[in-house]
């Protein structure tokens, strides 16, 4: 999956924007059932509007059938 998409479909999970999600992400992680987990990093804090959309852990998890509706993601090319 490419990174556009993959943004998009955290930025739908989160509830933050694209452009914000695009300014924070750190990493994703694809677990074995499917599902992400989204990791911001800690600078999200200095933007108080996206941190109050996120979790005080600053990760999110996107369930498998969130990815799927995005696409699904794909283990050999993500």
């Amino acid at each position: 999956m490419d990174i556009a998409k993959r943004n998009k479909i955290v930025a739908r999970a989160s509830g933050i924007t694209l452009g914000q999600v695009e300014s924070y992400l750190t990493e994703v992680v694809v677990r074995p059932d499917g599902s992400w987990l989204a990791y911001f990093g800690q600078e999200v804090e200095r933007d108080s509007e996206v941190a109050g959309k996120l979790p005080a852990s600053k990760t999110v998890e996107i369930s498998k059938e969130a990815v799927r509706s995005g696409g699904g993601f794909d283990h050999d090319n993500g």
